[in-house]
C-alpha cells in the first residue's frame, strides 16, 4: 500500500505543477481559480484546474473507503487503490487533452472502483459488527 500512497502523492504534485504551468501560460492571476469563459485559453486552463480540484475532492472518501477495506482484505484494498489511481490518471489526461468529454473513461474506472470500495467497506463493516 505504501507504494500506492507514494504514487498518489506524486500524482497530486504533478497535478499541482500542471496547474501552475497552465496558470502562467493562460495568464490566470491569483487569487482567481478559473478564467471567465470568454477569456483566451479559458477552456484549456479551466480543464487543467478542474482535474486537480476533482482529484482533491475525491481523494478523502477514496482513502477512507479503501483504508477501511485494508484492515480486512489488504490485497483487495491495494488493488482497488491502484485501480482508482489509474482511473484518476486517465481522468486527468483525458480532461486536459480532450476537454470535458475526455474525462469519461477515467471517471468510469474511478467511479466503479469507489462503488466496489463502498460495497466492501459495508460488507466488512457489517461482518465486524456481527462478530
Amino acid at each position: 500500500m505504501a507504494v500506492i500512497v507514494a504514487l498518489t502523492a506524486v500524482f497530486n504534485q504533478y497535478c499541482a505543477i500542471r496547474c501552475v504551468q497552465a496558470r502562467k501560460a493562460h495568464n490566470c492571476p491569483y487569487p482567481n481559480l478559473y478564467l471567465p469563459a470568454d477569456a483566451p485559453g479559458a477552456a484549456a486552463y479551466n480543464c487543467v484546474q478542474r482535474t486537480h480540484a476533482n482529484f482533491l475532492e475525491a481523494l478523502p472518501i477514496a482513502a477512507l473507503l479503501i483504508g477501511t477495506t485494508y484492515t480486512a482484505a489488504p490485497r483487495l484494498a491495494v488493488g482497488m487503490a491502484a485501480l482508482w489511481l489509474a482511473g484518476r490518471v486517465a481522468y486527468q489526461h483525458g480532461y486536459t487533452t480532450g476537454g470535458p468529454s475526455g474525462r469519461m473513461a477515467g471517471a468510469a474506472v474511478g467511479s466503479l472502483t469507489l462503488l466496489v470500495a463502498m460495497g466492501t467497506a459495508l460488507i466488512y463493516g457489517v461482518k465486524t459488527l456481527m462478530g
